[in-house]
């Protein structure tokens, strides 16, 4: 699915660099797919957090215990959030990966 992110803008933008696609998706505030599903994630897990006592929470924490602290620790969280800080932090870990 990435490829075919990266091949509509090497077309549309007329680019032959990856790492200028990823300038553009960030000035353009497009995150890439990649990205995207981790923030997709990481909102999923959040909404069970308020479920806790729940049968369905210790379901997912027992099955994706090693899943769940690997992603928050790719982007630097600490504990389950509001949204704007899952935003913050994947924001910042593309920006940080690009050589601007």
């Amino acid at each position: 699915m990435e490829f075919c992110w990266y091949r509509a803008m090497y077309r549309i933008f007329n680019i032959g660099s990856h790492d200028v696609i990823n300038q553009v998706l960030l000035y353009t505030n497009i995150l890439p797919l990649y990205y995207q599903t981790d923030l997709r994630k990481l909102r999923f897990y959040n909404v069970f957090t308020c479920y806790s006592d729940s049968i369905v929470w210790h379901i997912l924490t027992a099955t994706s215990k090693r899943t769940i602290d690997t992603l928050m620790a790719d982007y630097g969280i600490l504990k389950f959030s509001v949204d704007a800080v899952y935003l913050k932090a994947v924001w910042t870990k593309f920006g940080s990966e690009l050589q601007l």
